[in-house]
């Protein structure tokens, strides 16, 4: 299967999310938001091999495992708001 840049990019943040989210050092560890910065400049190539797929964990593989967990990445960065009460004076 064909995957996009952005593709890539939302499953690589993903899994990164997930392997910094008990483990994050600010001091070495890039933001989230910086690492997705960084991957804006890699190729696709580099972008394929960022998730160190091989033919023993192939790129399928490796999106199948994260589809799910971009999809609740993206969910856990919606905001909510509380509809507000206007009153009427």
């Amino acid at each position: 299967m064909d995957y996009t840049k952005e593709q890539l990019i939302n499953a690589l943040c993903a899994e990164y999310d997930y392997l910094c989210h008990d483990d994050f050092n600010p001091d070495v560890d890039p933001t989230l938001d910086e690492y997705m910065d960084s991957l804006q400049d890699y190729t696709y190539e580099q972008l394929v091999e960022e998730t160190c797929t091989d033919e023993g964990y192939t790129l399928d593989e490796f999106m199948e495992s994260w589809v799910i967990k971009v999809s609740n990445l993206q969910m856990s960065a919606i905001v909510y708001e509380q509809p507000q009460d206007h009153e009427h004076s």
